[in-house]
């Protein structure tokens, strides 16, 4: 079994019931296994654009497939529970991305991990600190404290 942290995130509808769905959901198929859960965080949008406030949390959890077949798997659960096409960046009824997977490096087939703009992300680093406070980014070597306090903009991130 291999370690992962992944983020969620949506603006659309329940969004807390939107991702304990999606996380049952990929419980019961078999995907993740010993699920946790950060608390759940309200920001505005990256774009600064008048769009719905987010909700994000984070997800540690164990799988057992490999990269690829974890974002087919995750990708299949976004559409399965109503995610639409809507643009980068646009309203979402939910958004899962990988963001850590065993501590690995890895750059294939459109896959980058650990997720490329995570250190730019209050809405990715404040959920994870909940869960793996002492995390450290494998490709910069930067701690997780240490991308939270180079954040240039936290987009008024807050505890729900």
């Amino acid at each position: 079994m291999t370690s992962v942290i992944l983020a969620l995130g949506g603006n659309v509808g329940d969004v807390q019931s939107t991702f304990d769905s999606v996380l049952r959901y990929l419980q019961d198929i078999g995907v993740l296994e010993k699920i946790r859960l950060s608390q759940t965080y309200r920001s505005r949008s990256l774009l600064r654009d008048g769009q719905p406030d987010y909700y994000n949390c984070a997800c540690s959890a164990c799988t057992n497939i490999s990269p690829p077949e974890l974002l087919n798997a995750l990708k299949e659960a976004e559409r399965r529970f109503g995610r639409q096409e809507t643009g980068r960046w646009r309203e979402r009824v939910i958004d899962i991305d990988i963001i850590d997977y065993g501590g690995d490096v890895i750059n294939e087939d459109g896959l980058i991990i650990p997720h490329p703009h995570m250190a730019e992300r209050s809405f990715v680093l404040f959920p994870m600190k909940d869960l793996v406070p002492d995390y450290t980014n494998p490709v910069n070597g930067l701690t997780l404290k240490e991308m939270i306090d180079d954040l240039n903009d936290d987009l008024e991130i807050r505890p729900v």
